[in-house]
């Protein structure tokens, strides 16, 4: 988390190096998913600061060991897409459209898509294919519009839900304020009772004592 954390602040080197840290940690699981996912945010943070070469070697690396693993597609889907923008940064458009491809074909969580459609556009466009790279920019357009209503969607529901609980909060703080209330007013109905009844007491004392002298 600290890693992903540090590569959103565009602290690459050191998100390097804590993702080396979390992927030693892995190894010694033998956890498959976790070493594939290090090494492909690593190959990730290279891309991040335009070192195409160290990005595709990194990234390949991942793929053997996402096959020897013999994990499923899906779980390789940002390997993929990073693997589209290194050779996009290299100008091996080809190679970009076949990893991109091979991204949106691997059921890719909607960033990913977006990222992959992003560089098929691009790869398209380096070949001539504007036909092409017209259709993967629509989608991924489309793609970017939907992300957008969802988070306002998100952002709707997430008042409502805000505003729900706060009415609720207030109207059990309303009921237990009446609840309060009643039982003030019970213990004060009490209280006198109590009152009239010593003072009557008192009264009905000072009648024997005046009767009896």
């Amino acid at each position: 988390l600290l890693a992903l954390t540090l590569s959103e602040t565009n602290k690459v080197m050191s998100a390097i190096g804590h993702f080396n840290v979390a992927l030693k940690g892995y190894s010694l699981l033998q956890d498959s998913i976790g070493i594939i996912q290090c090494n492909t945010y690593i190959g990730k943070m290279y891309l991040n600061i335009h070192e195409p070469g160290k990005a595709l070697d990194q990234l390949l690396h991942t793929l053997e060991l996402g096959n020897k693993a013999n994990v499923e597609n899906n779980i390789l889907q940002r390997t993929y897409a990073f693997l589209s923008a290194a050779y996009l940064q290299t100008g091996n458009s080809g190679k970009a459209i076949k990893y991109g491809l091979l991204s949106i074909d691997s059921n890719s969580d909607a960033l990913t898509k977006k990222e992959a459609l992003g560089n098929l556009a691009q790869a398209y466009a380096l070949t001539g294919n504007y036909k092409q790279a017209f259709f993967y920019s629509t989608e991924q357009k489309l793609l970017n519009d939907s992300l957008y209503n969802n988070n306002i969607f998100k952002n709707v529901f997430d008042l409502r839900n805000k505003y729900t609980y706060e009415k609720r909060i207030e109207q059990e703080k309303m009921e237990q304020e009446k609840i309060l209330a009643k039982q003030e007013a019970a213990n004060e109905k009490e209280k006198i009772k109590t009152r009239a009844v010593i003072v009557i007491a008192l009264l009905f004392v000072v009648l024997l004592g005046v009767l009896y002298n």
